[in-house]
């Protein structure tokens, strides 16, 4: 049985859950320029990498108020 990927890009939704954000206040953010806009697939599909999500929260844990920029 083949173990199942992670993945490398996610959907806005599952972006903000991973930020533990309100989706709305996650779009808010990107809009603002606060968090990374995101690729986009096919020139339709937005997504975020999984890295950059990563690099967001590594970053913020390095911050002294650990917050983000609006």
């Amino acid at each position: 049985m083949s173990r199942p990927r992670p993945k490398l890009a996610v959907t806005d939704k599952e972006a903000a859950h991973m930020l533990s954000l309100p989706l709305g206040e996650f779009n808010k953010l990107v809009k603002a320029g606060a968090l990374p806009r995101p690729v986009l697939l096919a020139s339709k599909h937005p997504r975020w990498p999984v890295k950059t999500l990563d690099a967001v929260l590594s970053s913020a844990a390095l911050d002294d108020d650990n917050e983000f920029e609006t």
